[in-house]
């Protein structure tokens, strides 16, 4: 290439001759001396690696980045044409130390040397990583990788929504889990790329088109394992987002345990493997109904120990001496009543008293005041109201005799005694205090003690019958069973 120019007669390459320089001796004009230069360089370096540190990095708006890379003893300048730029995988930022390829290039009108890079390594550490951190740090500070933010995976989906290659392992492994614990789970697949250009486009847009058919609870976005290059569309913005905007709670089963990816930290769950995966978005069937059955028993035993107190309970209130003794109650409400009767008429006697007060009052103001007609009017108003109390007092004396005997004739009809007196009698044997309901209770040579609306009588049991009920009403209303005895006066 160096010689290719051609030097033609006259041209712009001629060799020149000035009487000044001596006999044999070229002489360069600037644009052949940087063109030579230009060309030595080229063949010289046409593919060369270079490590430095990156400094005066610029990104005009047509797409390009220049930059230079320095050492301790010296810079040269760089640039990455806008394709390039657009393939690289990590932010390349002042002050870091790259590795660079490229060729070396002569710019002609400056005269300055330069790399032509069309690859760029951050140096110790691989791009993918470095991007990765950087990614990571900058949707962390978003609040996407937030716990708050995280919901819970439902206990039992009706329908569970997979994003995966249909024929990776991954899915065989995650379907045989699911089915395996819980045979009666529903699936939808959406296929899509897991891996290579456009993978993560394709996985965001089945976590979307899953949200959208409103068809599943939880959708698990899996694969299988592998480098970090074979797993890099799960590190990847778009995915990121989308499983972070997915209005259906996301479980990310990506790669093995010790894979990470920025969409195990959006997602809502993340699995460690696809198998873990099955067991996170279904309970296992078995124990599932095992725990049913022990709820179940302990809920019988529950109602069973309930039903056991009620009966406490009610055995107690039977056994409560209101229910023993019905006349003492009575005698209680009686008594209230009473004190309520007494209660009224010292309230009556107080206004009254109260009423007598005020009219010996004016009658004495009156007096002292002496006023004629004033005085007649008065007299006849106070003599009035006077009227009024009484006629009010009688009435209301009136009323509560009236709901007092009420209330007695209440009480009255209710009492044991007035039972008696229709004609029934209570038999218990002698010496004890319950009275006697069952005739298999008694036997011959008993002695029962009557007791009638009037006086007792003592008896002695002849014969026990156990086959009937007591007599009809206005018989000895005995309820002993017991159908001849000798009586003796009580």
């Amino acid at each position: 290439m160096r010689k290719a120019r051609v030097e033609e007669e006259g041209g712009l390459f001629s060799p020149r001759k000035d009487p000044a320089a001596p006999e044999g001796v070229r002489i360069y004009s600037v644009t052949e001396l940087t063109l030579e230069l230009k060309d030595l360089l080229e063949d010289a370096f046409p593919d060369l690696w270079i490590e430095g540190e990156v400094t005066n990095l610029s990104r005009p708006a047509s797409g390009h980045v220049y930059f230079s890379l320095k050492d301790e003893g010296a810079e040269i300048g760089a640039v990455l044409w806008r394709t390039q730029a657009a393939r690289l995988r990590f932010d390349l930022q002042a002050g870091a130390a790259v590795l660079v390829h490229g060729k070396l290039d002569l710019y002609a009108p400056r005269g300055q040397y330069k790399v032509i890079a069309d690859r760029i390594e951050p140096k110790g550490v691989g791009a993918l990583q470095v991007r990765f951190e950087q990614l990571r740090k900058k949707l962390e500070a978003e609040g996407l990788f937030a716990a708050e933010r995280k919901r819970p995976i439902p206990f039992l989906p009706a329908r569970i929504g997979i994003v995966t290659a249909p024929r990776a392992a991954a899915i065989r492994d995650l379907l045989h889990t699911i089915f395996e614990r819980f045979p009666r789970a529903s699936v939808l697949l959406r296929p899509a790329k897991v891996q290579g250009e456009g993978a993560a486009e394709d996985c965001a847009k089945g976590i979307a088109d899953l949200a959208e058919s409103g068809e599943v609870d939880v959708i698990v976005l899996t694969r299988g394992g592998g480098s970090l290059e074979d797993l890099w569309a799960f590190n990847e913005e778009v995915l990121v987002r989308a499983v972070v905007a997915s209005p259906i709670p996301v479980i990310s089963a990506v790669g093995h345990e010790i894979d990470f990816t920025l969409c195990d930290f959006a997602a809502d769950v993340r699995a460690k493997t696809p198998t873990e995966a099955g067991v996170l978005v279904v309970p296992d069937l078995e124990e599932l109904t095992a725990r049913l059955d022990e709820n179940a028993r302990r809920l019988r035993e529950g109602l069973a120990g309930r039903v056991r107190e009620l009966r406490e309970r009610i055995e107690g209130l039977r056994n409560h001496w209101v229910f023993r003794r019905p006349q003492a109650r009575l005698e209680l409400h009686a008594q209230a009543l009473d004190a309520r009767i007494d209660a009224l008429g010292r309230v009556l006697d107080a206004i009254f008293a109260g009423a007598r007060h005020r009219a010996a009052d004016l009658g004495r103001r009156l007096e002292a005041a002496r006023p004629g007609a004033r005085l007649a009017r008065d007299r006849e108003r106070i003599l009035a109201a006077d009227r009024r109390l009484e006629s009010s007092l009688a009435a209301r004396l009136r009323s509560a005799q009236e709901r007092y005997e009420r209330a007695v004739d209440r009480l009255e009809a209710r009492s044991p005694v007035a039972i008696l007196a229709r004609g029934y009698s209570l038999a218990r044997l002698a010496g004890e205090r319950g009275f006697v309901t069952d005739a298999s209770r008694l036997k011959v040579g008993d002695l029962l003690e009557t007791t009638y609306h009037a006086g007792r009588s003592l008896s002695r049991v002849e014969e026990v019958k156990r086959d009937g009920p007591a007599g009809p009403p206005g018989g000895s209303g005995t309820g002993s069973g017991a159908d001849r005895s000798s009586a003796s006066s009580a």
